[in-house]
Parts: C-alpha cells; structure tokens; sequence
C-alpha cells in the first residue's frame, strides 16, 4: 500500500475501527440526549442565570443574545466558501485515500466542522433551509448500516472473513475503466465511506442540537 495510515486504519486494525465508530454513534446519540433534556426555548449560547444575575446591561445581554449579529456579508462568503472547500477535501481524502493522506475519520470531520461553521454564522433556521439534504440522524443511521453490510458482504464471497477484502470493481469487471482514472472501487472504500458518515452524522446532530432554538417537545418544560 502506498497509505500506510489508511491501510492501517481499514484493513490492519479495521476491528478496532469498526468498534470505534459504533462508540462515536452512540456516545453523539448521548449527548444529544442530555442536552435535549429540561432544556426550555432560549438562546443556547446564553447561560439561563445571566437574566437573573444582573451583572450584565440589558444592551449587552440583548447583543449576546442576538447570535445574528455574527452574520455578516463577510462571515456569510467566507463561510460559504468554507464549506464548499471543505466538502471537496473530505471528497478527495475518500477517493484517493488510499494513495495519498487522508481517511473515512478526516473526511467525516472535516465536513462536520464546516456545517458547525454554517451553523454559527447563519442560525438554525437558515441552515436548514440552505442545506435542506442535511439530516444528520440520517447520515449517522446509514453509515454505520454501510459500516456492517460492508463487513458482512465478504462472508458470502468464497468463504471469506467477516471484514475481509474485497475488489468490487473486478468482480464487476469495471476495474479496468476505474484505475484508467486512478479509482478503486473496494470494500476498503466502501468502509471508509461508512466511516466517514458516521463522524459526519455523529458530529451533525451534535451541532443540531446545540444550535436548536428550543426544545423539540414542550411538554417537557
């Protein structure tokens, strides 16, 4: 392999990953949890005693509160700009991983990180109407599905092992079109792929609810 760390990460030690990325489900669906709980409609960045404390002026209390006041013409571009450029990373890190740097963990990060940035300068509201395919319960369901229908494929393949490799393309007989543009469809993609949207669904519905102007079910307040 020419990516030592990527071999490392989906092959060598692809257990101990496929362990780690059911941890991150979890532990991010947890977090969500705690946070969704007797949590009332108010602006998350604002701790609930700074109304009642009374060391802050109610001008300067009303500007923290107003989280638009980060969202300017320039804040907007740059983080538009971010996040296309993140997303075409995260794209080259999965396709041509295992040739050069970059993994299903650093894709699924770097694309986390620029929707938290969307989330910060342009609200709640507006990200979600600007990024309306973003449903990070979602992305997280179904890369950890691709994680283990990935690991399970190889079992039924001349008697494989459970995680074992597999060249998709040349069972297709599309490898030769493939590598004339130096891609690789395999079950090392495939997980990568998984991985990759398990980070990215686990970071997501972290920001989501962080960024939630209130809570989903008012019953509980």
């Amino acid at each position: 392999v020419t990516d030592v760390v990527g071999a490392i990460v989906a092959d060598f030690r692809a257990m101990d990953t496929f362990l780690e990325i059911g941890v991150f489900a979890v532990a991010a669906l947890g977090v969500v949890t705690l946070l969704g709980r007797g949590l009332r409609s108010q602006n998350p960045f604002v701790p609930e005693d700074a109304k009642t404390q009374g060391e802050l002026e109610s001008g300067v209390l009303e500007q923290i509160q107003d989280a638009t006041r980060l969202s300017t013409p320039f804040t907007r571009m740059v983080s538009t700009m971010v996040l296309i450029g993140g997303f075409l990373i995260a794209a080259t890190h999965l396709i041509f991983g295992s040739g050069a740097p970059g993994d299903g963990f650093t894709a699924g990060a770097i694309s986390g990180l620029v929707v938290a940035l969307s989330f910060v300068v342009f609200g709640y509201q507006d990200t979600k109407e600007r990024l309306r395919w973003f449903h990070p319960h979602r992305e997280l369901r179904i890369g950890l599905a691709l994680a283990v229908i990935n690991a399970i494929v190889p079992m039924f393949i001349d008697g494989g092992a459970f995680l074992a490799y597999v060249p998709y393309d040349k069972l297709l007989g599309i490898d030769g079109f493939l590598s004339s543009a130096g891609l690789k469809l395999t079950s090392t993609l495939m997980f990568e792929i998984g991985i990759a949207l398990t980070v990215f669904g686990g970071v997501g519905v972290i920001m989501e609810a962080i960024a939630h102007p209130k809570e989903p079910d008012q019953a509980l307040t």
